[in-house]
C-alpha cells in the first residue's frame, strides 16, 4: 500500500495539502519519538514527487482553540545546518533588537532585589545557544550580580557554546528538586500546548528554588502586522515561516494568567515589555 492510500487527501495543489487528520493522531511531534501526521504527509510529498532531501512543511492545524499549534521549522531542524543556523542568528537578532535581553534581564534583576542576593542560579530550558542568558548575565555583572547559567535543550545540536548543557525533555527535566535559584525560558512557551504548558510550568517550579521566569511574544494582530513588516531584515527562508508562526500561536497575558491559575504556583506576576513582549515571573 502506498502512503497515498494511508492519507484521507481532501485537496492538493502545488502550494497546498489539505488531509483529514484521524482524531488522536499528533500533527507534529514536541520530542520527536512518535510517528506523527506531519512526518507521513512529509513522506507522502516525497514519495509522489521524488524530492531530494528533507521536505518543507508547515503544518497548519484546524482546531477549535483560539490558539492554533503552528509547526516551526527552526525548532525542528526541518532544514540544512546552515538554514537553521542562519535562523537561530535571526532569533538571537530579534532578541537583541526587540526586547528579548532586556525582559530576562529585568527580572533577574527583579529577583535578585527582592531576595537581597547578589549570585542566582538559573537552569534555562530551550536554551539553544544561550544567547539571551548569556548576554543577561554580562548585564548584570555591572549591578554586581552573579547569573551562573546551565543550558538544556532536546537537540544536543543545539547547545553549541561553552556554558553547562545538557540535552533534555522540559516535561521531565533530569534534575533533582530544587536544583536551581531559577528556571527560565525565552520566545518557547508559546510551541507548548495549553496542558504542556501547565505541565512545563509545574515540572519548572519542582526543579526551582524561588521562580520560573517566562519569556515571550503577546499574539496581537499588530504585532504579527509588525513582523510581516520586518520580514525583509532577516535572511532565513526558515524565519519567514517561523516569525508569523510564533505570534499566531502566541499566548495574551490573559490566557497565559488563565493557564497559570492551573499550576502550582504561590503567586505570578506579567508584565508587558517593549514591542509586545511579556515577562511572566511565576513565584514557588
Amino acid at each position: 500500500m502506498s502512503l497515498a492510500d494511508s492519507l484521507d487527501i481532501l485537496y492538493e495543489d502545488n502550494h497546498c495539502l489539505a488531509l483529514n487528520k484521524p482524531a488522536g493522531w499528533p500533527t507534529t511531534h514536541f520530542e520527536g519519538r512518535e510517528e506523527t501526521f506531519d512526518r507521513v504527509a512529509k513522506s507522502y510529498l516525497k514519495e509522489k514527487y521524488g524530492k531530494p532531501g528533507k521536505v518543507f512543511l508547515g503544518a497548519v492545524p484546524v482546531a477549535p482553540s483560539p490558539v492554533v499549534r503552528y509547526f516551526e521549522t527552526a525548532s525542528d531542524d526541518s532544514g540544512s545546518p546552515g538554514e537553521v543556523a542562519a535562523s537561530l542568528s535571526d532569533l538571537n537578532r530579534i532578541n537583541r533588537w526587540f526586547g528579548g535581553i532586556s525582559t530576562t534581564t529585568s527580572m533577574i534583576r527583579r529577583v535578585a532585589q527582592k531576595l537581597g542576593v547578589l549570585s542566582l542560579s538559573m537552569l534555562e530550558v530551550a536554551a539553544g545557544s544561550g544567547y539571551v542568558p548569556e548576554r543577561a548575565r554580562q548585564k548584570l555583572v555591572h549591578d554586581g550580580i552573579e547569573l551562573k547559567v546551565t543550558l538544556l535543550d532536546r537537540a544536543p545540536s543545539h547547545l553549541v557554546n561553552g556554558n553547562r548543557a545538557i540535552a533534555g525533555d522540559v516535561l521531565a527535566l533530569p534534575f533533582r528538586d530544587a536544583s536551581f535559584d531559577l528556571v527560565g525560558s525565552v520566545i518557547f512557551l508559546h510551541h507548548l500546548s495549553p496542558e504542556q504548558v501547565i505541565q512545563s510550568v509545574n515540572e519548572a517550579l519542582r526543579v526551582s528554588r524561588t521562580a520560573v521566569l517566562i519569556n515571550d511574544v503577546v499574539r496581537h494582530p499588530m504585532h504579527l502586522a509588525l513582523v510581516y513588516a520586518g520580514l525583509p531584515l532577516f535572511r532565513s527562508r526558515l524565519t519567514h515561516h517561523d516569525a508569523p508562526a510564533s505570534v499566531r500561536q502566541a499566548y495574551t497575558t490573559a490566557e497565559i494568567r488563565d493557564l497559570l491559575k492551573r499550576t502550582s504556583a504561590a503567586r505570578v506576576e506579567i508584565h508587558r515589555h517593549y514591542l509586545f513582549r511579556m515577562g511572566v515571573m511565576v513565584w514557588k
